[in-house]
């Protein structure tokens, strides 16, 4: 919940100015004090990297982002890291504490959210322009990731939509 939330007041930071934008910011952080459910980042895994590893994964990020809006198969991930499609998943969630593809849609997602702060495009537009196929895969991955559809989200940005 407290992801949901803070993900939440980050857009709405970034889609505000002045001092409502000081105003959310400063409520950010006073939730941020007072909330008890604080998870430890256990860093333990990062630093059983070692250089080849680091270097791999690096390239399996960079890959992600600069090709996140086209259709990406698991086999050219796996090929970008230099392994068969199993042990790369494997590999991938042990040490990104989830599966690629789930990786993949929370950052088309998060990127629709930048998106959706704009009126110009349509939600079906922005779902094609991150790398979703069809508007209901995009709404149920949407909902999954944060908790409501993409119209309800831009309208909790602007609430003078119709």
């Amino acid at each position: 919940e407290l992801k949901k939330t803070l993900s939440l007041d980050f857009d709405h930071i970034f889609a505000s100015q002045g001092l409502k934008r000081l105003h959310i910011f400063l409520s950010l952080l006073s939730g941020l004090i007072y909330d008890a459910d604080w998870e430890i980042f256990d860093a333990s895994t990062l630093l059983k990297l070692n250089e080849s590893q680091g270097k791999r994964l690096d390239a399996v990020f960079e890959f992600t982002l600069e090709n996140f809006e086209k259709v990406i198969s698991l086999q050219e991930v796996a090929d970008v890291a230099h392994m068969n499609v199993s042990s790369f998943c494997r590999y991938f969630k042990a040490h990104a504490r989830r599966t690629y593809i789930s990786f993949l849609n929370e950052y088309r997602i998060k990127q629709a959210c930048r998106l959706l702060m704009n009126e110009d495009r349509t939600v079906l537009q922005i779902s094609l322009e991150v790398g979703f196929n069809n508007l209901s895969n995009f709404n149920r991955q949407f909902k999954s990731v944060m908790n409501c559809s993409p119209m309800a989200y831009r309208k909790s940005l602007n609430p003078n939509l119709q």
